[in-house]
């Protein structure tokens, strides 16, 4: 089947959407993408983990980081002031764990590899968009919600790796990857945004689906001929 390129995509973006709101209550605005799906190939070679992170690590202090206090005691990341390209984002600022991180919270920034801690679990809407030189990311062991276009336009991600518990991974979530090969999605995840529902197949020509088997990934990858394998 042939696939259709990736038109623009056009986001608008409130500054402080997605803080201190539960997934349907953040009222956010979602890329528009258009693509096809491609033809589908089974297997069972597990996904890889994220590419290593080049040169030292560097974990934000809490004056590099704009943010404020959820409803439920948690600190939600709005965005970031730091020259640095890799970046650990602390468990804690000002004494409020990190459970949230908001819509367009990192765009456009010029990061290598960003590493989330475990108490993250939402990441908003476009929170990654065009960052063109991301090579790879850690999203922690808490990570519940991913939203709509979260990676989108990543360019540099080759893989990665939703993690067990993950529960809904929204539409578009990895549009425009040109370099994207594999994606892990486990079988907690039982909800997915519609059309191309767990990355936007056309624009990521070499990306495969893997999950394991009988899992709901994979009958969505199946309807929707996204190309997946099982382990």
């Amino acid at each position: 089947m042939k696939v259709k390129a990736l038109i623009p995509l056009f986001i608008l973006v409130v500054a402080v959407a997605g803080c201190g709101h539960s997934p349907k209550d953040a009222g956010m605005t979602e890329p528009a993408v258009q693509a096809e799906e491609a033809a589908g190939e089974t297997g069972s070679t597990p996904a890889g983990s994220a590419q290593a992170p080049s040169g030292q690590a560097v974990e934000l202090s809490a004056d590099e980081i704009e943010g404020l206090s959820t409803e439920d005691g948690g600190f939600c990341i709005r965005s970031v002031h730091t020259d640095k390209t890799n970046i650990i984002i602390p468990a804690e600022v000002n004494g409020h764990p990190v459970t949230e991180i908001s819509d367009y919270a990192f765009g456009e920034g010029k990061y290598t590899y960003i590493t989330l801690p475990d108490s993250v679990e939402k990441i908003g809407t476009a929170a990654f968009i065009d960052c063109l030189d991301l090579t790879g990311i850690s999203l922690g062991s808490g990570i519940r919600y991913v939203g709509h276009g979260a990676f989108v336009n990543c360019r540099s991600l080759e893989t990665i790796t939703f993690p067990d518990g993950t529960e809904t991974i929204d539409g578009f979530v990895l549009g425009g990857c040109d370099n994207l090969k594999e994606v892990y999605v486990p079988a907690s995840v039982t909800e997915f945004g519609d059309r191309s529902r767990i990355l936007s197949v056309g624009t990521c020509p070499d990306a495969v689906v893997i999950t394991p088997k009988g899992s709901p990934a994979e009958a969505v990858c199946q309807e929707e001929g996204i190309r997946v394998r099982t382990e």
